[in-house]
């Protein structure tokens, strides 16, 4: 708030400021005043993620994924979350919801697990020409999630690497697949199609 005042030819000039800054994971955060207690929400690096505290919208992440929460009931289970709306395509992440119990006027950091996943689609055909069949389990080393094979032979794979090994097991028959990958600025690109080859009996 500002004031402007003038007496026997003297000006006076106020100036009244409200507010809070908070210090929390080694950064500043500036808000309005804060009278319960905080926390800071950090969404990996993804900027413009909306943030909801119990479903009521809070804000959005900043350029460095981050984004203040001044309102949250002390004692009490404050449901803090995403809007999956939000969420990149290259984006992995296990859980769009916290719950979160902060002691009186108190600050807490909020970390989402979440991370970039590379991610592509390919063609699997075998080494006769046909294509690998759908519903095919595949396993990609180093990762613990398990793809399924679509119709003619599509696969779609997040978490790749470098330099990847594939296992696709179907029926009686198995087989495998080396291939390299290098990201591109297609979030999910098309790497072309690949012979599976056939595993020994």
């Amino acid at each position: 708030m500002m004031g402007l005042s003038e007496n026997y030819g003297s000006t006076a000039t106020r100036l009244q400021a409200s507010g809070a800054m908070a210090y929390l994971g080694n950064e500043i955060y500036f808000s309005r005043r804060i009278n319960q207690s905080f926390a800071v929400a950090h969404v990996g690096d993804f900027p413009n993620i909306h943030v909801l505290a119990d479903n009521q919208p809070v804000g959005y992440t900043d350029a460095k994924g981050n984004v203040f929460l001044p309102r949250l009931r002390a004692y009490d289970k404050n449901i803090i979350s995403l809007d999956p709306l939000d969420i990149p395509f290259d984006a992995k992440i296990e859980s769009t919801t916290f719950e979160v119990i902060p002691y009186f006027r108190s600050g807490l950091e909020i970390n989402f697990p979440i991370t970039h996943s590379i991610s592509a689609t390919l063609q699997l055909v075998l080494s006769d020409g046909t294509k690998v069949p759908s519903g095919t389990i595949i396993k990609l080393m180093g990762n613990n999630d398990t793809f399924i094979v679509g119709l003619d032979g599509d696969l779609y794979l997040t978490g790749l690497n470098a330099h990847n090994h594939l296992n696709a097991n179907f029926l009686t028959q198995s087989c495998h697949l080396d291939f390299d990958f290098k990201q591109t600025s297609d979030p999910i690109p098309f790497l072309g199609s690949f012979v599976c080859i056939d595993n020994p009996p």
